[in-house]
């Protein structure tokens, strides 16, 4: 029976210790995030409920690969801004969240052919050019977090959660007169249907603020 009063106290504590902010109470902080990096502003309504929103300047990646005798390149950019509303279980640290971001994902593909085949036609030369983006402009996102005040006036808050994007839909077009759009559907028939199975992409996030 110890055993059980001391984690039950224990559990108590992580749930409602040190959540110092009162109605409102507003915090600007910067961070990072699968987003990207980025600029947190959150306003306190009452000890259980919060909004916030959140501004992701986005990642950018850029990449080259020789596959098959073709040059392909690929750059990716993935930012956003949501704004969520965030409950405090308990009136205490743990929260849960929900809410919308508004993507600004894109990924762009080109690929160089040399006398390749593509679709139904044979020994083509010159560029096909694709592009992918969430099929969700506006995504729900939800997530779980835990916010620890270190101060007064100083927070640290983590986030893990999820994005709904609804998979990726691509888009491809080319300058090769003999190349028809059945020929690119045929073509990327199998990576339109791997993309449009993404239907989430993690949200992962830690972000340091300061109260006033």
């Amino acid at each position: 029976m110890k055993f059980k009063f001391i984690i039950s106290a224990v559990l108590a504590g992580l749930c409602s210790v040190a959540n110092a902010q009162e109605p409102g109470d507003m915090d600007v902080g910067l961070g990072y995030s699968s987003l990207g990096p980025a600029v947190q502003g959150r306003y306190v309504f009452s000890e259980n409920i919060a909004i916030r929103g959140i501004v992701s300047t986005g990642l950018s990646r850029s990449m080259n690969q020789t596959e098959d005798g073709i040059d392909y390149n690929f750059k990716g950019n993935i930012g956003g801004v949501a704004i969520l509303g965030d409950y405090h279980i308990m009136g205490g640290n743990f929260l849960v969240s929900g809410g919308l971001l508004s993507s600004r994902v894109g990924i762009d593909l080109s690929a160089n052919l040399a006398n390749q085949d593509f679709g139904d036609q044979i020994g083509v030369t010159g560029k096909v050019s694709g592009k992918a983006e969430f099929k969700n402009k506006t995504s729900p996102l939800v997530s779980v977090g835990y916010k620890r005040n270190l101060t007064d006036s100083f927070i640290i808050r983590g986030d893990l959660g999820a994005i709904m994007t609804g998979g990726f839909v691509l888009s491809a077009s080319t300058d090769i007169a003999q190349v028809t759009q059945a020929d690119i559907d045929k073509e990327l028939a199998k990576t339109r249907d791997d993309l449009s199975k993404l239907t989430v992409y993690p949200f992962i996030s830690i972000t340091a603020s300061y109260t006033f």
